[in-house]
Order: C-alpha cells, then sequence, then structure tokens
C-alpha cells in the first residue's frame, strides 16, 4: 500500500470559501434592511443596485480565497505510512509520531476548519491533521491496514454505518 497525503481537497476549500462569503453577504444585507427599519429610512442597500457586478466580485474574491487556502492547507498535508504519521506541528515545524506512540487525538476548530491534533505519548509533539473534506473511507483502511482498525486515530475516521 502507498504512502498517503491527507489535505482538504480543493472543492472543499472552494465549498467552504464560498459559504463563508454567501453568509457574510447575508448578514450585511440583514443588518443593513434592520438598520434602515429601525431609522425608519427606505431599504437602501448600494451593492443590490448592481446585483451582477456584486455577485461576480464575491464570487471572484470567494474562489481567489478558496484557492489561498488550499495553497496554505496542502503543504501541511499529513503522510500516513508504515513508519506513522508524519506532519507538521502547529508551527510549521516537522514531527513524525509511529503508530504505538499516538496518545491521544483531540478535535479542534480553527476559524471554522476542522482539524485534528494527534498528540505523542511520550513527548511534547503534537501534529495537525486538517480534516476538511477529506476521503475518511481511504484514510481509514490506510490506518487500518499499517496500524490496525483498534487504533485511536483510526476509531476518529471509523465508517458511520447508515
Amino acid at each position: 500500500m502507498q504512502p498517503l497525503r491527507a489535505y482538504p481537497p480543493l472543492m472543499a476549500c472552494l465549498r467552504f470559501s464560498f459559504t463563508f462569503f454567501a453568509a457574510l453577504i447575508s448578514i450585511f444585507v440583514i443588518c443593513d434592511v434592520i438598520a434602515n427599519l429601525l431609522k425608519s429610512r427606505p431599504i437602501h442597500f448600494p451593492a443590490l443596485e448592481h446585483p451582477l457586478r456584486t455577485l461576480i466580485s464575491t464570487a471572484m474574491v470567494a474562489f481567489v480565497t478558496g484557492i489561498l487556502l488550499f495553497a496554505i492547507c496542502w503543504p501541511w498535508a499529513a503522510t500516513i505510512n508504515e513508519a506513522g504519521l508524519r506532519g507538521r506541528t502547529f508551527w510549521g515545524r516537522s514531527a513524525n509520531i509511529p503508530w504505538s506512540d499516538i496518545g491521544s487525538v483531540t478535535e479542534v476548530t480553527v476559524k471554522g476548519l476542522p482539524s485534528l491534533v494527534v498528540a505523542s505519548a511520550s513527548s511534547k509533539r503534537k501534529i495537525w491533521l486538517h480534516v476538511m473534506g477529506v476521503d475518511a473511507a481511504n484514510i481509514y483502511r490506510h490506518i487500518s491496514a499499517y496500524a490496525g482498525p483498534d487504533n485511536i486515530l483510526a476509531q476518529w475516521f471509523t465508517p458511520k454505518s447508515a
């Protein structure tokens, strides 16, 4: 079995970015409408005077942000191989944790991005594994093949029965 690099795919980064900016624009519009209603003014939102230009510019910003998010996450990919998990610490330093040395796995969310912090049992090493949109079944197959299905990290990616 070939080693597997685990990182958020481009489509997951774009989906996150477009969802974020759609929510942001919606909040701005709702707040503007409420503020105008409270001040007894007519509802006027300059961005809605040119809706196509607003949609295109928002989509362009969301697209570029999604590409940047992918460009940031790709170098932080964790590698799953027979020796263990190799990835980056919070500060970007490379670290290796053998399968038998994984002490804990903690789910964290950083600015809305789901991640797992895999900590070593024998040292202070912690690897950050970004899991937004990853193929959990494929990661589970690899971890199970290398470390067994009872491994603490494999349990996080165990396929959910319907």
